[in-house]
């Protein structure tokens, strides 16, 4: 009984042994299978950007043996003729992955990827790519990976992503990582800011622009570097000097010159749009002479001349265009900005004390009370714009038939209405009259003239102003009294007259 006993606790021991050996094996991660893929998630990807990654190098994989073989990478065979033209550092017997490219830096790398994009995009290599989906590159066989990101408004720079196999210490395995490959893609984000130094004015004022464009970070083999800067002024501004400098990282500003920086039109210049736009002026950037710089800098200036509009403002608007994809084909990205300049002016109805129109006014107007600054005009039948320096103006304006009288290319402030002709038959009004033009919402330049209203309350930019003459004299009479009154006091005047005369030739007489 006693030996059957131990022969029991012997076969325990045995089963309890085996089942431990057995636990390991049991808890191990299944192994690496031929059909096993990654997935890479991409970040930094805006709306309408798409990628495709490319496989260019391939594991060398014994799954019999679940386990790397040596070596363990080669060149994709499509790839592998390019790199040995190309790098033949990188590529060694039978399409290996050569040290050097192991233990290359990360400018290596980026090169690589740079020249290796242009490469596929121009046909020079011919590998199937695998398109993104929601910003994901799924099914990838173990490899490694040239991504493309493209479409969009950024520039985006190509980039090298590995999926490998890791070595899972706790499991004693081979594996691919069960998370997801994060990538955070690089990309230059173009941007435009347009400021003025201004935003009301009068005709003769000149304005000062400046844009502030940052400048892309297109790869050294990028066959698309088109880089234009361009404004297109109103009728109402008149072109003057533009000067360009190149803005460093630190800030430091390096004036640029036309024919070594870029090129510069006006005469017939266009956006490289499909509509072909026309602009005032075009700036064409040589791109390898600018791109040191982080961002470019335009100082221009422009004249507020007699087109200028007084209800809507004058807008110039300032365009960034650029080539946002490297690689492909020539297509156009624009990053746009505006400004806008208000000019205002002044409104007259010239009526009598009934509001009935009087015609045959004239007035000057000056920026101070006693009328020695007088603003000079150019117009005629009522309607009048202050004079540009090329303009022979004058300094009297007039009203029309209908006794209207409208000035503008005026700024804002006070001014003095003078009346220097009254109409026929009444008073010309002995001071003068004092308009004065404000438009607090649009210190900015960002809204529509405000306060500057029509009778009916539509915003016009004009300051309303009503004019009134009185006829003749007017004095206070009772009957007939008052002519006989001036009748008597004439008559006793020339009696004292002429009596005052006689005494003076009788002395001048006796005298003699």
């Amino acid at each position: 009984m006693k030996t059957r006993m131990q022969h029991v606790v012997s076969l325990c021991l045995t089963l309890a042994l085996a089942l431990c050996l057995a636990l390991p094996a049991l808890a191990a991660e299944p192994r690496l299978g031929a059909g096993d893929t990654g997935t890479i998630t991409l970040s930094g990807m805006e709306d309408g950007a798409g990628a495709t990654a490319y496989k260019v190098i391939d594991v060398r994989y014994d799954y019999t043996a679940d386990s790397p073989e040596e070596p363990a990478y080669s060149w994709a065979a499509e790839a592998a003729a390019w790199v040995e033209t190309n790098f033949p550092d990188y590529i060694g017997a039978n399409g290996e992955v050569t040290k050097a490219y192991s233990e290359a830096g990360a400018e290596a790398m980026k090169a690589l990827a740079d020249k290796m994009a242009a490469a596929i995009r121009a046909g020079g290599i011919t590998l199937g790519g695998t398109p993104a989906s929601n910003n994901s590159l799924t099914g990838l066989a173990m490899g490694s990976y040239l991504i493309l990101v493209e479409g969009g408004a950024k520039v985006y720079s190509p980039a090298l992503v590995n999926v490998v196999p890791v070595w899972d210490q706790a499991t004693e395995s081979w594996t691919l990582p069960e998370q997801d490959l994060e990538v955070t893609v690089k990309a230059s984000s173009l941007t435009l800011e347009k400021t003025a130094d201004k935003a009301q004015a009068a005709v003769g004022d000149t304005v000062t622009y400046t844009l502030v464009a940052a400048v892309p970070q297109y790869p050294a083999n990028a066959t698309n570097k088109g880089y234009i800067l361009s404004d297109k002024l109103p009728d109402g501004l008149t072109l003057g000097a533009v000067t360009v400098q190149g803005v460093a990282a630190d800030g430091q500003e390096t004036l640029l010159t036309d024919g070594t920086h870029y090129t510069k039109a006006t005469e017939g210049a266009t956006r490289p749009d499909a509509a072909n736009t026309p602009v005032s002026f075009k700036l064409e950037f040589i791109y390898n002479q600018i791109s040191s710089y982080s961002s470019i800098k335009v100082t221009y200036t422009a004249t507020v001349n007699k087109d200028a509009v007084v209800t809507d403002g004058n807008v110039n608007n300032a365009y960034l265009d650029y080539n946002n994809d490297p690689y492909g084909d020539a297509t156009w990205q624009t990053v746009a900005d505006e400004k806008t300049v208000y000019t205002y002016g002044i409104q007259v109805k010239k009526t009598d004390g009934a509001d009935q129109p009087l015609s045959g006014a004239e007035f000057t107007l000056s920026t101070d009370e006693e009328g020695k600054d007088v603003i000079d005009f150019v117009g005629a039948n009522g309607v009048y714009h202050k004079a540009e320096a090329s303009e022979t103006g004058a300094a009297t304006v007039a009203v029309d038939g209908e006794g209207n009288l409208t000035l503008s290319g005026l700024d804002v402030g006070t001014y003095y209405l003078t009346e220097t002709k009254a109409p026929g038959g009444y008073n010309k009004l002995s001071a003068p009259i004092e308009i004065t033009i404000t438009d607090a919402k649009n210190a900015n330049g960002d809204a529509a003239p405000d306060g500057i209203v029509d009778d009916e309350g539509a915003t016009t930019g004009y300051v309303q102003a009503t004019v009134v003459n009185t006829q003749g004299f007017v004095l206070p009479t009772t009957g007939g009294m008052g002519t006989a009154l001036f009748t008597i006091a004439g008559v006793v005047l020339m009696g004292a007259s002429v009596l005052v005369l006689a005494l003076f030739v009788r002395r001048r007489s006796s005298a003699k």
